[in-house]
């Protein structure tokens, strides 16, 4: 039980970004490429855009991002969207092209491909499952990527291939 509020709290802080943003206000550029992630989610990122709006190159942003985050930048702007996706699909009835639409997919199948790849189930089971899910695929897909950068099903075995730092179904 503790494990699932612990693993909520997690994602639910993530999805938010306080967590990161505090942990990286020591690198300016890092910080203002999370604030416009955070920020314009839904937004059609690319790494040169975020860089330039970051005011670096496309090259020092991906490295230092790297270093202080942990994954490329385009990584962790589709792991967010998936996190921000995730709890409007438990704590909401919005629909499914609205979610995908919030979370930068301009097609419900689109989002609904790179949801399954992110949590191991397609977004309108993952809905059924409600906070539980949540709870339970954060704390598999944290451990999973953090061991192998793959895709984690609900019990914490890797499933599917390497997750793609694409940024979202454009």
């Amino acid at each position: 039980m503790y494990e699932s509020i612990a693993a909520l709290q997690l994602a639910e802080e993530t999805a938010t970004g306080s967590d990161i943003r505090r942990a990286n206000l020591g690198d300016r550029n890092v910080a203002r490429a999370l604030d416009h992630i955070h920020d314009r989610p839904a937004h059609a990122w690319t790494l040169r855009e975020l860089a330039r709006e970051s005011g670096v190159s496309r090259s020092v942003l991906a490295e230092r991002f790297h270093r202080s985050v942990g994954v490329p930048p385009m990584l962790y702007l589709t792991r967010f969207r998936m996190l921000l996706a995730a709890t409007l699909l438990s704590n909401s009835s919005l629909k499914m092209a609205v979610i995908a639409e919030q979370v930068g997919y301009t097609s419900e199948t689109a989002f609904s491909r790179a949801y399954k790849r992110w949590a191991g189930v397609g977004p309108a089971a993952w809905r059924r499952g409600g906070r539980e899910a949540l709870a339970l695929a954060a704390a598999a897909s944290h451990d999973a990527h953090l061991a192998t950068g793959r895709v984690a099903s609900f019990d914490g075995k890797a499933v599917g291939g390497e997750l793609r730092g694409h940024g979202g179904g454009r």
